[in-house]
């Protein structure tokens, strides 16, 4: 597939409806915005830009500037997927272990 990890035109759109609102997401824009980012550690669901896994929430925060708490992880899977981004699911749990 080559070093590009989507296979959209950097000038294709897609929304996310965000209570009601859609929200117009390009994908060169995310890769813009979260070139130089640190990426927080990841306990749902994580979106690969460029080369580095960051959680959905932190993408959706920084790409459209609003609170994490206006959209849900699965909006921004769906929109990053659309946009042609590789999402994963949340990591799963380590089994527990029995205290000796």
């Amino acid at each position: 597939m080559g070093a590009r990890l989507h296979s959209c035109s950097p000038l294709s759109r897609q929304y996310a409806c965000h209570h009601r609102r859609r929200l117009y997401l390009q994908a060169i824009e995310v890769e813009q915005k979260m070139n130089a980012v640190e990426p927080e550690p990841i306990h749902g669901d994580s979106v690969v830009v460029g080369s580095v896994a960051y959680p959905v929430k932190q993408v959706g925060r920084i790409v459209t500037g609003q609170d994490p708490r206006d959209f849900s992880a699965g909006e921004m899977v769906r929109a990053l997927r659309r946009l042609g981004f590789t999402c994963k699911p949340r990591p799963a749990s380590p089994e527990p272990t029995a205290l000796l």
